[in-house]
This record gives structure tokens, sequence and C-alpha cells, in this order.
């Protein structure tokens, strides 16, 4: 057995149940893991994972927040659309919507990645006017 494994052992050992619950509450909090964008609050682990983020290239920064807007709309919009409130999809595709205009924000280069973006904005916007539709309809039929 290796040294490390020997710590780890022992490290394992010292938590007690609730020093462990504490640790992982700790987890949750942490930005890196936190899953809803409504429950960051700034800090220094917060700002260092923007930093990663924001000092890149700016045509990788573009990219990049294309293919944020893109998982958005694959796996929150359209994996499994039936099962989800109209609230649900309308909230996504604008989550969607706003990484795809961060990256309308920087001067892209790459005319492939730029039709891409401005295609997927137009596939959002039709599909928020459907359900702008759905909500009148239903309004109407109160």
């Amino acid at each position: 057995m290796s040294d490390s494994e020997d710590e780890f052992k022992n490290f394992e050992k010292n938590w007690t149940t609730e020093e462990l619950s504490k640790q992982i509450d700790g987890l949750k909090s942490h930005p890196l893991f936190i899953k809803e964008g409504d429950q960051l609050v700034q800090s220094e682990e917060l700002e260092a994972l923007q930093h990663i983020l924001y000092d890149e290239d700016p045509q990788v920064l573009a990219k990049t927040f294309y293919e944020q807007g893109t998982t958005i709309l694959k796996e929150k919009v359209l994996a499994n659309k039936e099962s989800k409130t109209v609230k649900e999809i309308n909230y996504f595709l604008h989550k969607a919507l706003e990484k795809y205009d961060e990256a309308l924000n920087i001067d892209i280069e790459d005319k492939e990645l730029l039709v891409k973006i401005l295609s997927n904005r137009a596939y959002i916007n039709t599909e928020i006017s459907r359900v702008i539709r759905k909500l009148w309809s239903c309004y109407r039929g109160l």
C-alpha cells in the first residue's frame, strides 16, 4: 500500500458523520458544483472560475458561449421536452438565448460558428413565440 493510500485511510477514519456532512454541504455551495445560477454568490471561488472562462482568446470564448447555449438547448429544452412545463421550457430557452447573445457580443471571425449561433437564435426565438402563443391561448380560455 502506498503512502497516499495510507493517508487516505487515515483521513477517512478521522471524519465523523457530522464533519463529513458539513464538508459535503460546503462542496454543494461551491460555485463549481452549483447547478442553478441563481444560487451563486460572489466569492473568491466564483471569481477564479470566471477568470478561467473570461480570460481566454475572444474566439475561443465565443465558441465556449456557443457550446454552453447548445448544451442548454439540447439537455434542458429538447431532451424529454414533453415532460417539461411551458415555464421550464421558456426559462431554459431564455438561458440559451443569453449564451448566444454573449457570443455575439464578440467579433466572431469564424463565419461557420456565426451561422450556427444565428440559426440557433432564430430557432429559439421561434420557440419562444410558440410558448407565448400557448400562454395566450390558455389565458383566452380562462
